[in-house]
């Protein structure tokens, strides 16, 4: 994904100069087929992708314009399933080959004469997670195309963002103007007819063979480990504790404050905005994981009041938190 992310954003127009500003994004981590690139930098790409265009579907639009093949085994494993719902169950199974499994999650929903197949990513500014999201049910769609050679058109389509200032364009990725916004959850749901028919390219026990290969590819693969990712991991071990601060923070990096202001500001960030997303991090999980009440989640995350992470969760998010902490039940 991150080699993917990379190419959209130099077609969105990122300029060489400020893609070597991105920490893990040379062409020795591009070129090794095994490293994976830290989340942190795959966003940053999307983040010059969103600045194409902040009021359509160009998540979607990145989907469409992937052929089938692009993303190697994960693409493998779709294409040779049985039928679109193994398809939907192997790629939601094999995401950590494209993604990142701590922060991506699709799920298959089978239910009478539909399939529904679910998705959400992490956290992240809000264009960019619209765009990401977009990005993930687009795949499904394109991909349930170009494996069953046919024009499959979802049933419907849900979207937890807010409806962009132009409909048209999501409508034909889509292949449906069933599209609702502002849902609870992101999702695409087929007929079950279409969901259930044999796709061309399923020969029987190449699925094990490409399993196991994409489990070997996963043993071999590692992480490439940036400054920012080491600085946001020290960050958010510390969020909640009283005395979070840019001076405790950079003596525990080892550096000065204008040293660590420099640092982040070369990596295309601040210490404020790190500190929120931080934040927004650790109050999304305790929502998601706890039953602690609104105000106790606040005071442990470093919020001033339960109304301050209100507007955090709805920036971050795009949902409140009695909404989020509903999807995780």
């Amino acid at each position: 994904m991150g080699r993917f992310a990379v190419n959209a954003a130099r077609d969105a127009g990122m300029t060489p100069a400020r893609l070597a500003r991105i920490p893990c994004l040379n062409d020795e981590v591009l070129g090794d087929v095994y490293a994976r690139v830290p989340t942190g930098s795959v966003l940053r790409s999307w983040e010059q992708v969103t600045l194409t265009d902040r009021g359509s579907g160009v998540g979607a639009f990145a989907a469409e314009r992937s052929p089938l093949g692009t993303f190697g085994v994960w693409d493998q494993l779709f294409a040779a399933s049985a039928n679109l719902v193994d398809a939907f169950r192997v790629a939601a199974d094999y995401t950590v080959t494209i993604g990142d499994a701590a922060v991506d999650r699709f799920d298959v929903v089978e239910n009478g004469a539909l399939v529904t197949v679910g998705y959400r990513t992490g956290t992240a500014e809000q264009d960019i997670v619209n765009a990401v999201e977009q990005f993930g049910m687009g795949l499904f769609v394109t991909r349930a195309r170009a494996a069953s050679g046919k024009d499959v058109k979802p049933v419907k389509v849900t979207f937890r963002h807010r409806a962009p200032a132009v409909f048209e364009p999501l409508a034909e990725v889509f292949g449906t103007r069933n599209i609702e916004f502002e849902a609870e959850r992101n999702t695409i749901t087929f007929f079950r007819e279409d969901a259930t028919a044999p796709l061309p390219g399923y020969r029987p026990g190449l699925i094990e063979v490409l399993r196991a290969h994409a489990d070997s590819t996963l043993l071999q693969a590692r992480s490439v480990v940036s400054w920012l990712d080491a600085f946001r991991e020290m960050l958010g071990s510390s969020i909640g504790t009283p005395d979070l601060s840019l001076a405790v923070m950079a003596d525990r990096m080892a550096t000065t404050p204008r040293t660590l202001q420099r640092r982040l500001a070369e990596s295309g960030t601040t210490w404020r905005a790190e500190v929120g997303l931080a934040r927004a991090r650790q109050a999304s999980a305790l929502l998601r994981s706890s039953s602690l009440p609104v105000h106790a989640v606040a005071s442990r995350t470093g919020y001033s009041d339960p109304r301050a992470l209100r507007r955090a969760v709805q920036r971050w998010q795009g949902v409140t938190p009695a909404q989020l902490r509903g999807e995780s039940r």
